[in-house]
């Protein structure tokens, strides 16, 4: 899949960079992640999820996909989350929050259970805005 989206992808830059956004909680892919060479890995353990709870609060303990839903679900505006759809309260938590989920995230330990590295794509962009 990735040799595939690389073979189409259309270039304006004098250098591309390759990132690889995946849940953790599904085994089979993260075998096949860790092959990928030469893309940065945007990866969320056990899911994406994790990545919004860190806008939320500080302390999030091991927990399974299902348990980090429901726990994101008890938390502001999140109460009628729906996977891959943001309401405009959403956003304005996820905009407003955004420093505070960095630093959560950088010190939480890349691909442990909770953890996301979301924020290296976050970086990257500011790193290339003027």
């Amino acid at each position: 899949m990735v040799r595939h989206a690389k073979a189409l992808k259309i270039s304006t830059a004098d250098s591309v960079k390759t990132f690889l956004m995946y849940d953790m909680d599904v085994s089979a892919v993260n075998s096949r992640i860790e092959q990928c060479r030469d893309s940065t890995k945007l990866l969320s353990n056990p899911c994406f999820e994790v990545w919004i709870l860190l806008h939320e609060m500080e302390r999030i303990g091991p927990l399974t996909t299902n348990e980090c839903v429901t726990k994101l679900r008890r938390t502001g505006v999140w109460k009628n989350y729906s996977k891959g759809e943001f309401t405009n309260a959403q956003r304005s938590v996820l905009v407003s929050n955004m420093e505070d989920a960095i630093c959560r995230a950088e010190a939480l330990e890349a691909y442990a259970n909770p953890s996301s590295t979301v924020y290296l794509l976050i970086k990257e962009i500011r790193r290339g805005m003027p």
